[in-house]
């Protein structure tokens, strides 16, 4: 699973590009994946920047509770509108991007049926 954690206001979340995610951003967007998560991170598209972060952040937790680990729950979009001032958009949108695309390594473990 592509990861990375996001800190804010002293508290680190994991934050997931997850398939789910993945496809929510094409369905909100009405575009492919590539150009429609370029969208949401343009910060002139305050509510799509935030929406995007609440998504990450929310396939982070779905993550780690599926593979047994705890992690705090994260902020709501409403609450992350609430906590971050415009002059915070530029740092928010790269510490996206960060999290979403340059961060740690995907992470899959498969099992196969010794039968097959």
């Amino acid at each position: 699973m592509r990861e990375g954690t996001v800190k804010l206001f002293g508290k680190e979340y994991p934050a997931c590009l997850s398939t789910r995610v993945m496809v929510k951003i094409s369905e909100k967007t009405g575009m492919g994946f590539a150009a429609g998560i370029n969208n949401l991170l343009d910060t002139d598209n305050v509510e799509g920047m935030f929406w995007l972060l609440a998504e990450m952040l929310e396939a982070g937790r779905k993550y780690h509770e599926l593979i047994g680990e705890s992690t705090p729950a994260p902020p709501s979009q409403d609450v992350l509108m609430d906590m971050i001032g415009m002059d915070d958009y530029k740092i928010l949108a790269e510490a996206i991007y960060d999290a979403a695309m340059t961060t740690a390594a995907a992470d899959v473990d498969v099992e196969t049926d010794e039968k097959n």
